[in-house]
């Protein structure tokens, strides 16, 4: 068991726990016991930014298909994380909450893993690898109507997530995908 400090009426935690419970069942005025008086008013102020919808039976998700409690974090208040990979071997360390990240894996941090010491080399903050990003580059791709992923397409695109050469070349030989020098050159999507 863990000890933790929550704040049910921050707005970050109970906004994440509404579109759970909106995917579970219509939000209605029985809500209120649970997450406030304000309940509709704040499923209404989540569907004026696209996550719900209202219907007669209540607010529920915009996209049926959505699975809010897959971005619930249950080790920490934040959804948000970043990636911690070997840029020698390409394999992932470990992930870090957005709201630890500054403080312990900034550049020049020493970052311990098994038993090895690693030196941080870059905490990239508009581009920060993680799972989320891999699965919606893939998504991407299909949407792009790409049926295989030759040379051209796997650099025009995975170096807008992949900043440095050595780790695109990483992230391609773990694909099966081989650059060419041309591919190096080539600006980023």
């Amino acid at each position: 068991m863990e000890a933790a400090i929550i704040d049910p009426r921050s707005a970050e935690i109970r906004d994440e726990h509404l579109l759970c419970a909106a995917h579970e069942a219509p939000l209605t005025e029985e809500d209120a016991s649970l997450f406030g008086d304000d309940v509709l008013d704040r499923a209404g102020e989540l569907a004026q930014l696209g996550l719900l919808r209202e219907r007669a039976s209540g607010f529920v998700l915009r996209r049926a298909d959505d699975y809010p409690a897959a971005r619930v974090a249950l080790r920490s208040a934040s959804a948000d994380s970043f990636a911690l990979i070997d840029a020698d071997e390409g394999e992932l360390l470990g992930t870090i909450e957005a709201g630890r990240a500054y403080s312990t894996v900034h550049d020049g941090a020493v970052y311990l893993h098994l038993g090895r010491s690693y030196l941080v080399r870059e905490l990239d903050l508009k581009k920060p690898p993680s799972i989320a990003e891999s699965i919606d580059w893939a998504r991407a791709l299909l949407l792009l109507g790409a049926r295989d992923i030759d040379s051209a397409t796997f650099a025009e695109t995975m170096s807008v997530i992949v900043k440095h050469r050595a780790d695109l070349d990483t992230v391609a030989a773990r694909v099966g995908v081989q650059l060419t020098q041309s591919d190096a050159t080539r600006p980023a999507a």
